[in-house]
Formats: C-alpha cells, sequence, structure tokens
C-alpha cells in the first residue's frame, strides 16, 4: 500500500515554503513499474530566492504555474499563469529565480524515471525542458493536478488510481503540447513583439521584421492567436505592466514608458478599461495579497 509522508517546508532565509507529500516506497531495483509518484508539492518562490542546483535526478518534474513569473530561460518578465513546465532535470534550469520581481506560485508532481516512463519521454517530451504555454494549457490538466493532489494526500492512496492519473495527465500535456507548436513566423512575431513592448510598433512592422505581407501576418494571428496583431500588441503591453507594478519603487510614469504608452494618463486609461481597477489601485491590492520572505499579515 502507498504511503505518502507529509512535510510543511518554510525556508524564508532562502526564500521559499512548500508543502510537500513524499512517496516512502521507492521504485529502484523494480524493472516493471510503470508511472511511480516519487512526490508532490505545492510551492511559493519570493524573490531572492535561492536553491541548490538540480541536475541528474532520478525522477521528472511536472510543474503548474499558478501564478507569477515563469523567469528568463522561458519568456524573461512574461506572466507564467496557467503554463506547464516539464523539466527533466538533465541540466540546472534554475538560474533565473533570483531574478523573480514576484512569488512563483507552483503546483508539481515528481514521477520516477522507471524505463517505462523514460521511453515515454523520449517519444512525447525529448527536450531537456518543455514549456507549453498558458494559452495552450486546458482546463483538464489543471484540473488533473488537483485529483493527483487528492489522491496523494488520501488517507489510504490507491496506488493504480494515482498510476491512471499521472498517465492521463501525461496524455493531455502531450495533446496541449502538440497545439504549442506554433510556425515559425508566429514565434519570430511574437518574440519581436516581446522584446519591443516599449516602441512603437505595429502591424507593418512586425510583418517587414517576419517577411511575410501584413494581410497574411493578421490571417496568421486570427487563426492561432484568436486575435487581430494590434489587439495581442495591447494586451502584451497591459500585462507587462501588471508585472512591473509589482514592483513599488518604480514610477507609473516609467512603467507607461516601457510598455509603450506616450503618456501617464493615456496608460492610466487603457490600464482602467481592462482590468477595472487604476494601476496604482492594481498595486496595492498585489502588495496586499503578495507577502515577501519575512512579512507578516
Amino acid at each position: 500500500m502507498l504511503r505518502f509522508n507529509h512535510i510543511f517546508n518554510k525556508n524564508l532565509e532562502r526564500g521559499f515554503s512548500e508543502d510537500f507529500y513524499y512517496n516512502s516506497i521507492s521504485s529502484n531495483g523494480d524493472p516493471s513499474a510503470l508511472l511511480h509518484c516519487t512526490a508532490y508539492f505545492d510551492s511559493v518562490f519570493y524573490p531572492g530566492v535561492r536553491i541548490d542546483d538540480l541536475v541528474d535526478l532520478p525522477y521528472t518534474g511536472y510543474f503548474y504555474i499558478v501564478s507569477g513569473e515563469t523567469g528568463s530561460p522561458f519568456q524573461p518578465g512574461v506572466p507564467g499563469e496557467n503554463c506547464v513546465i516539464i523539466d527533466r532535470f538533465r541540466k540546472n534550469h534554475q538560474d533565473w529565480l533570483p531574478s523573480l520581481k514576484r512569488p512563483l506560485v507552483r503546483r508539481c508532481v515528481l514521477i520516477s524515471n522507471t524505463p517505462w516512463h523514460l521511453r515515454l519521454l523520449d517519444v512525447l517530451f525529448p527536450s531537456d525542458l518543455t514549456v507549453i504555454s498558458s494559452d495552450c494549457v486546458t482546463p483538464t490538466v489543471a484540473n488533473l493536478f488537483m485529483r493527483i493532489r487528492s489522491a496523494v494526500t488520501d488517507v489510504a492512496p490507491d496506488e493504480s488510481t494515482l498510476e491512471g492519473l499521472m498517465f492521463s495527465l501525461i496524455q493531455a500535456l502531450h495533446r496541449c503540447n502538440s497545439g504549442n507548436m506554433r510556425p515559425p513566423e508566429l514565434s519570430h512575431a511574437l518574440e519581436f513583439i516581446n522584446t519591443h513592448l516599449s516602441e512603437p510598433i505595429g502591424r507593418d512592422d512586425i510583418a517587414r521584421v517576419v517577411s511575410i505581407s501584413a494581410s497574411s501576418l493578421t490571417r496568421l494571428f486570427r487563426k492561432q492567436m484568436h486575435c487581430a496583431p494590434a489587439e495581442y500588441i495591447a494586451k502584451a503591453r497591459l500585462d507587462y505592466a501588471k508585472s512591473l507594478l509589482e514592483n513599488p519603487r518604480l514610477p507609473l510614469k516609467a512603467i507607461a514608458q516601457q510598455c509603450g504608452f506616450n503618456t501617464q494618463a493615456y496608460f492610466s486609461g487603457c490600464f482602467r478599461k481592462a482590468f477595472g481597477s487604476s494601476p496604482m489601485q492594481y498595486r496595492k491590492t498585489i502588495a496586499s495579497l503578495h507577502q515577501g520572505p519575512g512579512e507578516s499579515k
């Protein structure tokens, strides 16, 4: 019978806390094991977090980002809510953590690298690190993470049920990742937009960089992103502004400039229209929700 031991680890000095459930039964030495859950945990990483290198571990991590930023190896400064990261721990991908601007909240399932699991990974997720963007992650994936947590925290976890949930999760993520394969022109366009948000960019500028016609660019965006290029740019500017607002020392005027708004007043108007509150109100709300290490309510 499975047994998961519970540890709540809150190390504010190193900048993280986690609710950790680890399996007391190891899969080592069992070549017949298919999918074996090593652990499940919910964690929060705070800006400036310090952790040890994670390389050559005997399991693979499936991370669901609840809120926060995904960090520099993925998309610098871009909010990562609802994206999924699959880390095979063959390289150290943790060097981005000290650059966090706000707490990173995530759920994680660690699945042992059994021979069967490794063969599955080599076919479905061969890269050292797979990032599935939020626009491709379905509600089914979030639900499966919660169902796995429920199974792990059960008084008497059922091994076959848990194995079935993990297999369903891998299948769902593979389907999501298949939709994550964007045309190279679109990937180039998104990269250009996200790295030039402070500049006055438009559809023609993007089309020229990507080397396609403006009308083709619009069709590509409507098919893949379900919006026009101008709508995507506006949303990207405002999403970037939300992340910058979580730095209380950054003036609103500077945020407006970094996000490509001509004036602070225009920025505030666009922000209020999109989110229903002013930038300053949003900043106060976030400050009350996210506390850094050592702070108390």
